[in-house]
């Protein structure tokens, strides 16, 4: 099931549980970057939306996005955007790839949600 599936069943949660179940699968599979000495950095967006976008990075390779509470996937985003890490970037939650930076439009195109790897720190199965 894809991120389009899971969010057509929003009432009934769909959308969480298709996002635990694809998070915890990735833990398992790549425990790598979970491990104690994974900290957490803030990521600050730039732009007229900043203050509604929440990212922080784990590690070195990876990095979770989400909307502000009570912002919407569909706001207007304006001139925002988020820096990224040097390399490229596997969205786990959707279908992208970015560097350098990303705009809320993308991260959040097919799910309200991003959960970004380094694409060279993936294993051939994501």
């Amino acid at each position: 099931m894809g991120p389009a599936a899971a969010l057509r069943d929003w009432d009934a949660g769909l959308p969480k549980v298709w996002m635990i179940r694809r998070v915890l699968r990735f833990r398992a599979e790549q425990p790598q970057h979970f491990t104690g000495d994974s900290n957490y950095q803030p990521i600050t967006a730039s732009g007229a939306r900043l203050s509604n976008i929440f990212a922080f990075r784990r590690g070195k390779d990876l990095i979770a996005v989400m909307p502000s509470f009570g912002v919407t996937v569909k706001e207007d985003w304006q001139d925002t955007v988020l820096p990224l890490p040097d390399g490229r970037w596997i969205n786990l939650l959707g279908a992208i790839n970015v560097a350098e930076s990303a705009t809320p439009d993308q991260l959040f195109a097919e799910f309200p949600v991003a959960l970004l790897v380094r694409a060279n720190a993936v294993s051939e199965r994501h």
